[in-house]
């Protein structure tokens, strides 16, 4: 993986880290026009949305398990394709979750890549 690959992979990692905790730093990460639908909303979110469903992450703290299944860079655009699920701490009561496709895409303004837009979609499990 090149050097530019890298750093977004681990961005990619980070947001997901944020999110997962309830942490309001990810919001950070989102570009202003953020636009994302998340596999269990009925309608897409603009950021101020993601910022309302941080209050359940915060509650309940979960563990990303993320798998990249692809990225794609093309000047300061980047699309990424990864399966997520989600785990509860070792101690925690319940089991991981179903696992989700996620699409992310990622302007790079600055220096800085922000989160753009993604969608989120149930993985058809056999």
């Amino acid at each position: 993986m090149d050097v530019e690959k890298k750093e977004l992979w681990e961005r990619e990692l980070r947001y997901w880290d944020l999110l997962c905790r309830g942490d309001r730093a990810c919001l950070e990460m989102l570009a202003e026009s953020f636009l994302g639908w998340p596999h269990n909303a009925d309608i897409p979110q603009d950021k101020s949305g993601i910022g309302k469903a941080l209050k359940n992450y915060g509650a309940n703290p979960l563990t990303p398990i993320l798998k990249p299944q692809g990225l794609s860079i093309v000047k300061d655009t980047a699309v990424v394709h990864l399966i997520r699920t989600l785990s509860s701490p070792p101690s925690g009561p319940k089991p991981p979750s179903a696992s989700i496709r996620v699409l992310h895409t990622w302007l790079k303004q600055n220096d800085e890549w922000l989160l753009l837009g993604g969608m989120g979609y149930p993985v058809n499990e056999p």
